[in-house]
């Protein structure tokens, strides 16, 4: 009997709900002495689904020449980078606030991206609410460690304790549990994909509330969106006549390297003024940095495989 997409989701769901109940009996010490070990994993294991990348490009730009195609994403990819990280430079907090909102709908479209050819519209609600959570929850839950986060990449100190960040996390939480149920209702999502995203979602929101902020969400980035992300790109891409595995494995190893190879230097440059708490605002510049880009050839590439044909 062959293994389905949905057999390793199940499975997805059942490993976290267990990492979620372990973190409970675990002692609150662990994770912060094991902190930089479990951020290098995270790191190696979270990065590689960014690095294709190029292969994504050139399967939007395939009636381009090769040496045309490999060009114009050098000069897309780090022109992106350039107008970017200008914005930080000038506008930390403008910047930060541009990165949030594209994480937002990177996180729901690549969980939902089935419903693009659905409905415009209720697909982008779906992706913003959907991502908000993801994002919001654990943030709100942790408000300290990401107060220090925040302050590390902007020189901003925001204080998001409050007794309205409870009304703020269970809202979110009961009005993604609506809309998924609504989906189902009103004929947009299966039975089986109901129970999925129900299941899902419930267990992520376990998660956060079980483990330390950079413990849970980097096990989400990972285990989830990552994995995610790199089966779409490999399944869709293998609409190319000209795809092969071998060649987008080594591409993927390439580009991560070069992105390890970045964050070094982010930090060489940057590290040493980022001393408010966790020290680990390097490692989320780097990551919005790659994520603005690789967001806006993601979401060409979901809707190409819908419509087929889509210039750059």
């Amino acid at each position: 009997m062959s293994i389905t997409w949905s057999d390793v989701s199940y499975s997805r769901i059942s490993i976290t709900f267990l990492v979620a109940m372990c973190a409970m009996v675990l002692p609150s010490t662990w994770f912060s002495e094991h902190i930089v070990l479990i951020a290098f994993f995270l790191i190696l294991l979270g990065v590689p689904h960014g690095a294709g990348d190029y292969w994504i490009f050139a399967y939007l730009t395939k009636q381009l020449a090769s040496k045309t195609r490999q060009f114009r994403f050098v000069m897309y990819y780090f022109g992106v980078l350039a107008i970017y990280g200008l914005i930080w430079w000038i506008a930390p907090f403008a910047a930060f606030l541009i990165f949030l909102g594209i994480s937002v709908f990177h996180f729901g479209q690549s969980n939902w991206n089935y419903l693009a050819d659905y409905n415009r519209y209720i697909s982008v609600f779906t992706y913003l609410l959907w991502g908000i959570a993801i994002l919001g929850v654990p943030i709100l839950i942790y408000h300290q460690e990401a107060s220090l986060i925040i302050k590390e990449i902007t020189g901003t100190h925001i204080n998001l304790d409050s007794i309205w960040r409870f009304y703020i996390i269970y809202g979110l939480i009961i009005i993604n549990i609506i809309h998924i149920a609504l989906m189902f209702f009103y004929g947009a999502i299966s039975r089986t994909l109901f129970l999925k995203e129900l299941a899902g979602f419930v267990t992520l929101m376990t998660l956060f509330f079980t483990t330390p902020l950079l413990i849970g969400f980097g096990f989400y980035f990972v285990f989830w969106h990552s994995v995610d992300a790199m089966y779409d790109q490999i399944n869709i891409l293998r609409l190319d006549n000209k795809y092969a595995i071998r060649p987008f494995l080594y591409q993927v190893a390439a580009l991560s390297f070069l992105s390890f190879v970045g964050l070094g230097l982010l930090y060489l440059l940057v590290g040493r003024n980022m001393n408010y708490g966790l020290n680990m605002g390097v490692l989320f510049l780097f990551i919005s940095m790659i994520t603005v880009p690789h967001s806006i050839l993601m979401d060409r590439l979901y809707y190409s495989a819908i419509n087929k044909t889509m210039n750059l």
